[in-house]
């Protein structure tokens, strides 16, 4: 590669006096820059060969080339859809020099200066660059990293730039410097609230208070965090972000010895998602009550999207739920469950026991799509607790009626499969327990109205034999 990149830098040294058009130029340089760019991610490259030497030269040369220019119009697009064109010299220099800084030997009073000033570069897309690499500075000029960092959470005004900022730099370094992190994520979070990308910028803050609070249990964070799920009106779309972790961290764990650090990380996420379940219960409940008293043709716009953003929400937390408990990974192409997950696990009981109180409010809320998804999760933990689970699923189909869950041929077919399965399989729960058969009766009544629910009701002797 030294040959032509030295080649084509020497050309364009003499562009202009050798009549070359100045599009052409701009394009070579943009090339240039470019290769230069991607010769910075290699992992064996040093400034001390020849063409570490030659790269650095002249993404630094690039660095103060004029393409980009500022374009108003294109950066009022920039802040919800971060995109630009190429190739484009200051680009491709701000990305292969911050990339460059994570080499010892290739900092110098140069390159930092250069990291500095395209920081503040007027062109949104160049500053992005810096935004998204600033961890490479973190071992070899941590004091001009922190300084741009703070700078631009303090004054950066793209929400573009403060989403890459957020989402790539701060969250890299959270982990080791949650309580710097935090307050810097406080700031962007407290002046970014509307607009263009503000939503992207809140989240990427969300992210980083959530996973602090749940791994590392931040104080600071879990006040942030409680106080998002605690206000689902308010924070309507933060409160989504709260939930990207928990599939995860709610089943951390689950058979570790009691001293692991994962139960707490497990119960912080369980008790979050309870927060943002009774904030939702509490609040549609307010909702509700002012839609029944309102008018049908007099009902506010703004109050009827939200009970649809409650609702929306409420059907992602039970998805994040479902997802948790494993029962997605033990579906069959039919919807039934493999073998494999017909066994009883102590990951299960636990499970199920330690996020009652989560199916309960679920449960509660009685909306068919979380019924059902509530439903499907029982059919999977059942087994580590058969009569106590059948009990539970007659609250949530009792809970369902009141909104017709009864009426979907879907929840027919799982209702009997469901029965179907406590007849082979704990027909003797059935037998001795009458408070079981009781709840079998009223599930069966509830969706006489089905052919194959009716059929099942002709086997109930089955308990019997």
């Amino acid at each position: 590669m030294l040959a032509p990149l030295q080649e084509l830098r020497e050309k364009l040294m003499t562009a202009e006096s050798d009549g070359v058009h100045a599009e052409q130029a701009n394009h070579g340089w943009g090339h240039l820059a470019e290769a230069c760019e991607r010769i910075t991610r290699i992992e064996t490259l040093s400034c001390d060969d020849g063409i570490g030497a030659l790269t650095r030269d002249i993404l630094l040369e690039a660095a103060n080339h004029p393409i980009p220019l500022p374009n108003p119009k294109s950066d009022r697009q920039f802040d919800e859809h971060p995109s630009w064109g190429g190739p484009s010299a200051r680009i491709s220099a701000a990305a292969g020099l911050a990339i460059m800084a994570r080499r010892p030997e290739c900092v110098n009073e140069s390159l930092l200066n250069a990291i500095e000033r395209l920081s503040v570069d007027p062109v949104p897309a160049v500053r992005l660059q810096i935004a998204n690499h600033l961890g490479c500075l973190y071992y070899t000029a941590p004091e001009v990293m922190w300084r741009i960092l703070e700078q631009m959470c303090r004054e950066e005004g793209s929400r573009g730039v403060l989403t890459g900022l957020v989402g790539r730099s701060l969250v890299s370094l959270a982990g080791p410097h949650p309580q710097r992190v935090t307050e810097l994520a406080k700031q962007v979070f407290a002046r970014v609230i509307t607009g263009p990308g503000a939503k992207s910028v809140r989240e990427a803050c969300v992210h980083i208070f959530t996973s602090l609070y749940l791994w590392q249990n931040n104080a600071t964070c879990k006040e942030i965090v409680i106080q998002i799920a605690e206000n689902p009106q308010q924070f309507a779309e933060e409160s989504y972000q709260l939930l990207v972790p928990l599939r995860e961290t709610m089943s951390l764990g689950l058979m570790d010895p009691p001293a692991s650090d994962k139960h707490g990380v497990r119960k912080r996420a369980i008790d979050l998602l309870l927060h943002v379940l009774e904030s939702i219960r509490a609040r549609f409940s307010q909702v509700e009550n002012t839609l029944r008293e309102a008018s049908p043709t007099n009902i506010p716009d703004a109050l009827k999207e939200e009970a649809k953003d409650l609702c929306r929400l409420a059907d992602s937390a039970c998805y994040e739920l479902y997802f948790a408990s494993g029962a997605f990974a033990g579906k069959s192409t039919d919807g039934s469950l493999c073998a494999e997950f017909l066994v009883a696990t102590p990951e299960n009981d636990r499970f199920f026991r330690e996020t009652k109180a989560v199916l309960t409010i679920l449960a509660d809320l009685g909306f068919p799509a979380i019924v059902h998804r509530l439903l499907e999760t029982l059919e999977f933990l059942l087994k580590a607790n058969p009569k106590e689970v059948f009990l539970f699923i007659g609250d949530v189909v009792r809970s369902g009626t009141k909104r017709g869950y009864q009426h979907e041929r879907m929840a027919a077919d799982l209702i009997v499969r469901l029965v179907e399965r406590y007849l082979a399989e704990y027909r003797q729960i059935l037998r001795e327990d009458r408070e079981c058969r009781d709840v079998l009766r009223e599930i069966l009544d509830t969706f006489v109205q089905w052919p194959n629910a009716r059929r099942l009701t002709c086997r109930l002797d089955e308990i019997f034999r």
